[in-house]
């Protein structure tokens, strides 16, 4: 769902010509399109946020770090 939520205001940013308007129907094609786009993309494993985050958990716990207390602190500022 993540992977759709940004691809789909990229679709219709990318998807018209300037000027030109929109075939009837056309927004359920880009919709159909989108979702099986991000679909394919998150069966395949994403776009590696996942593995990124739990890479830097792993570092920060392996380091001593309470990375729940740095997210705390960074989100305070």
């Amino acid at each position: 769902m993540l992977i759709e939520s940004w691809l789909e205001p990229m679709e219709k940013t990318f998807s018209t010509l300037p000027g030109k308007d929109d075939l009837s129907g056309a927004d359920n094609y880009h919709y159909l399109g989108t979702q099986a786009l991000s679909a394919a993309l998150a069966q395949s494993g994403g776009i590696g946020l996942a593995a990124m985050m739990a890479r830097n958990l792993l570092k920060a716990n392996s380091l001593g770090i309470d990375a729940s207390a740095q997210v705390a602190d960074r989100s305070k500022h």
